[in-house]
């Protein structure tokens, strides 16, 4: 097996390490991280720890603290928050408005009922008058609809305008969070869109042609990013279980989500214990 190459890009450093499986760590470095550009401290990391080895290379492991960095210090791309059918009073729920500060807000008709109906046609024109107003101010979009944990047909077609009409990052709720409490989902979605463009530089910054590691593991564009576990792999499975129980039931048709035990009991634990009709608590969808 070849080496296996380590990168951690810090609010303050970022680290590397070269790693032989077969003889164990064979170089470690640390370099300043550099704000302004990620790829100016990467490549002094890098250079400490790679010479003519970079081509024996065939993994190499990427980590940061920056997504968390600007969660705390409440930093991140500007975005724009797209909300479909909710009333204007879910901004002070969740401290939804506290964390979006002056980023803008769109309250667009639209969303579903708890059983997953439309409660009123998404409106499009609405969607893509705020797309054009606001897509040269922002980095990305976040998308949240009214229940659109069960249904999430108009988040999906909001998603496909954002990236027709601007080709912008989109972080939709429905992909984030299985959980009934709308403020929550949207809140989700905000800081979620709002790091998607700071991940993208770090991205950018190793896969680059000419960086050090360019000739590694077969070229800087075989490293990869491992989608997140939760919507990736462990709760797309149990949604698949949840789903085909309610279809062998007759409760299911296609378009509709519903929640999971395990998302209820959630819900319920954060409404007190109280058992509220379908889809509606103290977030409500």
């Amino acid at each position: 097996m070849g080496l296996l190459l380590g990168i951690d890009t810090g609010g303050t450093y970022t680290d590397a390490v070269l790693l032989d499986p077969q003889g164990g760590v064979r170089a470690v470095s640390k370099a300043l991280t550099t704000r302004h550009d990620l790829a100016l401290g990467i490549d002094r990391a890098l250079d400490s720890v790679l010479d003519d080895s970079a081509r024996d290379v065939v993994l190499v492991g990427l980590s940061t603290t920056l997504a968390t960095n600007a969660l705390v210090e409440s930093q991140g791309s500007p975005i724009c928050l797209l909300l479909l059918g909710y009333q204007d009073s879910a901004l002070e729920r969740a401290s939804l408005r506290q964390a979006l500060g002056d980023d803008p807000v769109c309250f667009i008709a639209g969303g579903h009922d708890a059983h997953g109906r439309e409660l009123a046609p998404l409106d499009q024109s609405a969607v893509r008058e705020a797309i054009a107003r606001y897509a040269p101010l922002v980095g990305a979009f976040a998308v949240s609809g009214q229940f659109g944990v069960r249904n999430p047909e108009h988040e999906l077609a909001v998603m496909n305008l954002v990236r027709e009409l601007s080709g912008l990052p989109v972080s939709c709720g429905h992909h984030l969070s299985f959980a009934l409490h709308a403020p929550r989902r949207a809140l989700t979605a905000a800081l979620n869109a709002r790091l998607i463009p700071l991940i993208a530089d770090l991205m950018e910054a190793v896969r680059r042609p000419g960086s050090p590691i360019s000739g590694a593991g077969g070229g800087a564009s075989g490293i990869g990013v491992r989608p997140s576990a939760v919507w990736g792999g462990s709760e797309r499975r149990r949604r698949g279980r949840w789903q085909r129980r309610l279809a062998g039931r007759g409760e299911g048709h296609p378009g509709v989500r519903h929640p999971v035990p395990g998302a209820l009991r959630q819900w319920r634990e954060a409404a007190g214990g109280h058992r509220w009709g379908p889809g509606v608590g103290p977030g409500g969808g």
